[in-house]
């Protein structure tokens, strides 16, 4: 009797994972949509020393920043955006470079190349070095910068 339960169970696990697959290879056509940032859709420089590049796939937008060397967002974005910081939420991926950021609650981090971090708003930060600092940026799905 155990035998033929074990049997009817894995049955019927293999009906539930065939019936799943079925649902996966069905004749419905699936989408696969590709772009590139070394194309990209949209291509700006809100600021100085700074470059945006934007593509969006199937309503999600990326963006890849570049903070050129001297690029500090207290010196070249405060006097046009009018406000003591910086009032993005970012979610980002370092790609190159090196930024330092300040909160506005006294908080400092280097960030450098490989760091995934999350900024909330009410910050500074600024370039390190002669490198131009690289990074995706996440969050512009919700507040692309223009």
């Amino acid at each position: 009797m155990k035998k033929l339960m074990l049997m009817v169970a894995i049955v019927g696990v293999a009906f539930a994972v065939t019936a799943q697959s079925a649902k996966i290879n069905s004749s419905e056509k699936r989408k696969i949509e590709t772009k590139s940032l070394n194309s990209p859709d949209l291509t700006t420089t809100p600021f100085e020393k700074m470059k945006v590049e934007t593509v969006t796939v199937d309503g999600f937008t990326l963006q890849r920043v570049t903070f050129l060397p001297g690029w500090k967002w207290s010196e070249n974005n405060k006097p046009s955006v009018k406000t003591d910081y910086c009032t993005k939420h970012h979610l980002m991926y370092i790609l190159s470079g090196k930024l330092n950021v300040v909160t506005n609650d006294g908080s400092k981090k280097e960030l450098v190349s490989g760091d995934y971090t999350v900024i909330e708003p009410g910050h500074d930060a600024w370039v390190i070095g002669d490198e131009p600092a690289v990074v995706l940026e996440m969050e512009a799905i919700r507040n692309p910068v223009k």
